[in-house]
Formats: structure tokens, sequence, C-alpha cells
């Protein structure tokens, strides 16, 4: 075998790949919008939905006796009302909301007041000095999650019925951090 022999059996074994790679580097623009439509994140036999998470938080705050609202508070109707071409944003502001009520309830300054301290790190805290109970510190972590999730992702598809189910879920949180004694 020759040097061109040897050079025309590496580009031919170097073709298909290398095509694959063209073609996904053309196609990016287009690839980076499939998760708008993505309808749930599916790894082999694990699938997972915004409503999967929402029904498993909601069931989760009954067991812990959080009292979900009938009606929405009208601070959340209005969220719902102003944004309803925006869900993530819904879900966003929501737990701001409930975010908004721990911080007021509990000011905790990291180090010094021009720092704020990392949310998870107060909820931590609050379950470690027996404030928050188990189920109170899980369903917080879960809705947080939630929260990330939807806003960093956007691989979960947010249905209205959804994302008011959540705007509940959030009210009866804040309503519980509300009557939690204080530190």
């Amino acid at each position: 075998m020759n040097f061109l022999e040897f050079l025309a059996s590496i580009v031919g074994s170097l073709a298909w790949p290398a095509t694959i790679v063209a073609l996904l580097y053309f196609s990016r623009p287009i690839l980076e919008k499939i998760p708008d439509y993505v309808q749930s994140a599916k790894y082999k036999d694990f699938e997972v939905t915004f409503r999967d998470r929402v029904a498993a938080i909601e069931s989760e705050a009954q067991s812990a006796g959080l009292e979900i609202p009938i009606e929405l508070p009208i601070q959340y109707q209005d969220l719902f009302r102003q944004n309803t071409n925006r869900l993530h944003v819904v879900v966003v502001e929501a737990w701001s909301m409930v975010e908004r009520a721990i911080r007021e309830k509990f000011p905790w300054d990291y180090e010094s007041p021009s720092k704020k301290a990392p949310i998870s790190a107060l909820i931590t805290m609050l379950y470690k000095e027996k404030i928050l109970s188990e189920e109170e510190f899980a369903i917080l972590r879960d809705f947080q999650s939630v929260r990330n999730r939807a806003a960093h992702e956007r691989v979960f598809p947010l249905r209205e019925s959804d994302v008011l189910k959540y705007l509940k879920l959030s009210a009866a949180l804040e309503r519980r951090i509300s009557e939690l004694p204080n530190r």
C-alpha cells in the first residue's frame, strides 16, 4: 500500500463521521428549537412531565396537612392573567412569592447585610432548627426543583391547568410559612 492508497483509506473511513458532524453543526439553529416542542423528558424507562411533578408535590402537601385553596388568591390570579402566554414566567414568579415569604419571615444574612443567603441554605437551616417539618422541607425542595427545571430546561410542557395547580400549591406554601413560629 503506497501513501496515496493509505490517504484514500483514511479519508474514506472519516467521510461519514465528518458528514454527520457537519450536518449537526449546520442544523444547530433548528435543533436548538426542539425543546420548545418537547412534551416530556424521557430517558430509557423514566419519563417525567411537569404534570407528574406537580401531582407529586400536591400529594405530599395534602399528606403534610397543607390547606390547598380552592380559589386562587388575587395576587396569583393577577400573575396568571398577566402571563397566560408565558407560563414559565408564572412558575418562576410563583416560586419567587414563596421565597419572598420565607425571607420576610426568617431574615438571615450571609456574612454581611449586603449578601443574601441562598434560599436552599435558609430552608435547610429552618429544617435543622426544627421550624420546618421533614414533609415541609421536602415539599419546598421539590417545589423549587420544579421551578428550576421549568425555568432553565424548557423541557417541561406547561399546561394552564397544571400551572394553576402550581399556583394553588404556592399559595398554600406561602400561607403555611406565615403560620410557622419565629426563630
